[in-house]
């Protein structure tokens, strides 16, 4: 029952007393006080029913005191609820501080939901009144270089194409080329050719989109950026709203400027685009490169097979996860290969020049499958003799098959092949000398050669073998002639539960 706030007038004709309360001269003190409007000392008076004569008595009101206990436990409640709830304002302010507004009290929550889709927001709010103001644009962070333009909005797309499209000039003159996606709903595919434009100078980027919803083009944007000095690229920070659940597709496309007097050098290309397959279906021809690394996830990154054109670069690293890598390469310093639960194919050409102290390197990392590489070892000294290479590839649970059939005279060759569960399979071609380990559980290993081989110096040499076997382990050497040079190779090829070979061609 909820008792009325002020007492009622008498009756006409009737002067009503008030009646008094007995509440007790010994009850303990009141509870933590009510609002005012509770709290009065008068007792309410009420009017008689319509048509009655007969005042009502009124009700009398008897006040609770609450006990002392749950007065502590619910306040504690209380102040438990606040500063939770405070806590999580705070963290959210500072996890978040990089993307705040340049206008003063506003901070971005994007990021916050980026790793729930089902709670993406874009909302911004006012610290000082709490209030929701408008959206925010996806923005780059501090870290992802100076901004040079940034494209965000249906109006920033041209729709003359096939598919809305933003193409940015990148200048020929930088160090280093860079391409970055953010965003836990974006896919889609990368790219790079020489471009069919012959007036064409600089290094182009073109971004095309799939989607043709309003949404998409309030999800993306994207920016033409300076890291460094003469480190330039292009980033898309994506962030899609609550109106854009569907993944946005979208197609990046790097082509290099035709050269006519010499080869198109490019210094460095970084490309960092999650989920986005790489293709690259025909490598220009007169392009090399510093370095190159991709690095993606769940997709697989393919380069070049099938044809007489590689890759050429001094470093090239590819790394990604449960995508197959495929593809063929020439390399003078190092490549490295990086999958999970995929396939790793490849024809690698790899040179050195002898004169540097460190290896050319080639490294190839998966589980769960296979790796399969057919490696040529050259010299680039004027008598292409000599050189030094390490070979690594590890894998799980999957085969390993390398074949290595040219191999420089006098060079230094470092072989490590391990797997699990698997056959693992190494040939060398025959210039290979130096000292080989095989091991295995539950199978034998085997070393197999090839008694036509001849001297590859020319010398009329005899391959002489050395080969020792324990609990299961085989070990040996392998060299040419009498004597045993200086700065010969090992091999270790090791698996468990099945056979290891060695294959001397």
């Amino acid at each position: 029952m909820i008792l009325p706030d002020d007492p009622p007038k008498p009756a006409p004709g009737q002067t009503q007393p008030r009646p008094q309360v007995d509440v007790g001269t010994s009850a303990p003190p009141p509870a933590y006080p009510g609002y005012p409007s509770y709290q009065r000392d008068h007792q309410p008076e009420l009017y008689p029913g319509p048509g009655s004569g007969t005042p009502i008595e009124p009700l009398t009101q008897i006040r609770y005191t609450e006990p002392a206990g749950e007065r502590f436990f619910r306040a504690f409640a209380v102040a438990a609820a606040i500063y939770i709830l405070l806590g999580l304002f705070t963290s959210s302010i500072i996890e978040l501080g990089h993307w705040t507004n340049a206008r003063r009290g506003r901070v971005s929550l994007i990021a916050s939901f980026a790793r729930t889709p089902r709670k993406i927001r874009s909302l911004q709010w006012n610290i000082d009144t709490g209030k929701q103001i408008e959206p925010v644009v996806p923005w780059p962070r501090e870290n992802d270089g100076h901004i040079i333009e940034c494209h965000h909005g249906y109006g920033q797309w041209d729709h003359d194409g096939i598919m809305p499209a933003v193409t940015l000039d990148l200048p020929l003159t930088s160090d280093l080329f860079y391409v970055f996606s953010r965003g836990i709903l974006t896919k889609g595919s990368f790219t790079f050719m020489e471009s069919p434009f012959p007036e064409q100078r600089d290094v182009r980027v073109e971004i095309s989109m799939r989607n043709t919803n309003a949404a998409a083009f309030e999800a993306v944007t994207i920016c033409k950026l300076e890291r460094d000095t003469h480190h330039i690229g292009v980033g898309t920070p994506l962030t899609p709203p609550a109106a854009q659940p569907e993944p946005l597709d979208l197609f990046v496309t790097v082509t290099f400027p035709r050269t006519r007097v010499s080869p198109l050098h490019i210094p460095a290309l970084e490309v960092a685009l999650p989920l986005f397959t790489y293709t690259i279906p025909k490598v220009p021809e007169d392009v090399t490169f510093g370095s190159v690394a991709f690095t993606s996830s769940n997709v697989m990154i393919l380069v070049e097979v099938g044809t007489l054109k590689k890759l050429v670069a001094e470093d090239v690293t590819l790394k990604t996860s449960n995508g197959v890598i495929w593809g063929d390469f020439e390399v003078s310093r190092s490549i490295r290969l990086e999958t999970s639960n995929a396939l790793i194919r490849t024809n690698i050409t790899a040179y050195h020049d002898n004169a540097r102290q460190s290896p050319t390197e080639i490294k190839m990392r998966t589980s769960n499958y296979a790796i399969t590489s057919d490696v040529k070892l050259m010299s680039t000294a004027a008598d292409t003799t000599g050189g030094s290479f390490d070979v690594d590839a590890r894998t799980s649970n999957g085969f390993i098959t390398l074949q290595v059939p040219e191999i420089p005279v006098d060079s230094t060759i470092n072989v490590d092949a391990r797997t699990s569960n698997k056959p693992a399979r190494v040939a060398l071609g025959p210039a290979y000398e130096g000292e080989f380990l095989l091991r295995t559980s539950n199978a034998s290993p085997s070393v197999k050669r090839n008694d036509r081989a001849e001297d590859p110096s020319g010398q009329g040499r005899r391959r002489r073998l050395f080969v020792s076997q324990v609990k299961g382990n085989v070990q040996g050497e392998v060299l040419w002639g009498d004597k045993r040079r200086e700065g010969t190779g090992n091999v270790q090829i090791r698996s468990s539960n099945r056979e290891v070979v060695l294959d001397l061609l």
